[in-house]
């Protein structure tokens, strides 16, 4: 069978997550709508809480970073510009800050709305039968950190426990299981990690609100996302040391080439690349460049999204040696693309 890896960028979740363009004024709305729908109810929400540390003060912090992180980024061209520039400039109490609400955010709009149907479409047609048996040859890498595979999946498996849709998925991220890549089947790289959160001396788990990812929105929802935030907020009382498990890809520490030495052992041998909705920017470039010029068997790449001439041309400031008639454009959104050789 031919070997398939598929690349998932933001335009992969556009119908369930804004995309880079839309995130900021999400995150407002998300902002304000917490604001006018629990300002009256801080008292109440920490009484019904059993968690001594959620009080109307730690509420009022976890507002002030949120308001505090999305005026910083405006002034980027987007949040992970502004996570790059942290990073760079050494500025690691900022960036801890900006994962921490940049997942509980993630958290809280996955709740909101239902999983884009597009992964539900996928899984339906590369499921090989009720055992949920997955295509060996085929592999994901996707550069998004929101849970659309594993939400999605879990009515198929009947299982909403991250945890174990992450390990029946076999994800693969800085922080799980890179220990234990299984290179000769079906598995899903997360190069910048999930909008989760997890405990520092846990390397294999996550913890916190999305144990399971079908969890609506409402009064508990924003409970566990102060929970967590609270852990964070008061490692020292709580004894949690509770992480953001967003971890960049461009990161150095914490395993960062690590995941990209993984993931071109992964991929190595694709033939058929599917990019789907990625737009290859520029502080990618080098990551990418490294995973697939090490796809030595390439021989064909299909682009989907609204602009897929424009990342065909983008495509070829990493790899050019590729035929013309090879680079193939998909602008059809309905389904995620399935190349003639699946």
């Amino acid at each position: 069978m031919t070997k398939i890896t598929y690349l998932f960028g933001a335009g992969a979740s556009v119908n369930a997550i804004p995309i880079n363009e839309t995130l900021k004024a999400s995150m407002i709305l998300e902002y304000n709508n917490i604001c006018e729908e629990f300002e009256k109810k801080k008292l109440e929400i920490c009484a019904n809480s059993s968690n001594p540390y959620i009080t109307e003060s730690l509420f009022n912090d976890f507002l002030i970073d949120f308001n505090f992180i999305i005026t910083e980024s405006k002034r980027h061209q987007s949040i992970d510009t502004y996570a790059k520039k942290l990073y760079i400039t050494g500025d690691f109490l900022n960036l801890k800050k900006l994962k921490t609400i940049l997942s509980s955010y993630f958290i809280i709009i996955q709740s909101r709305r239902n999983v884009d149907e597009r992964y539900d479409s996928f899984f339906a047609s590369i499921l090989e039968d009720a055992n949920n048996l997955f295509p060996k040859d085929l592999k994901i890498l996707s550069w998004n950190y929101d849970y659309q595979f594993e939400k999605a999946y879990s009515s198929y498996n009947q299982d909403s426990h991250l945890n174990a849709i992450l390990s029946q998925l076999k994800v693969y991220s800085k922080n799980t299981r890179l220990n234990y890549v299984d290179n000769e089947n079906f598995g899903i790289f997360k190069l910048n990690g999930t909008a989760a959160f997890m405990l520092n001396q846990d390397e294999n788990k996550v913890h916190g609100t999305i144990q399971d990812v079908t969890v609506g929105y409402n009064e508990k929802l924003i409970i566990e996302v102060l929970s967590n935030y609270a852990s964070i907020h008061h490692i020292k009382e709580t004894k949690k040391n509770l992480i953001s498990s967003i971890s960049f890809a461009w990161e150095e520490y914490n395993h960062g080439k690590f995941i990209v030495d993984k993931a071109i052992e992964f991929t190595k041998n694709t033939e058929i690349l599917v990019v789907i909705g990625y737009s290859f920017p520029f502080f990618n470039r080098k990551v990418d460049r490294d995973i697939i010029r090490s796809m030595e068997n390439l021989n064909k790449v299909y682009f989907q999204a609204p602009d897929a001439q424009d990342l065909r041309e983008r495509f070829l400031a990493i790899r050019d040696n590729l035929k013309k008639e090879n680079l193939v454009i998909r602008t059809d959104l309905k389904q995620f693309v399935f190349p003639n050789e699946f």
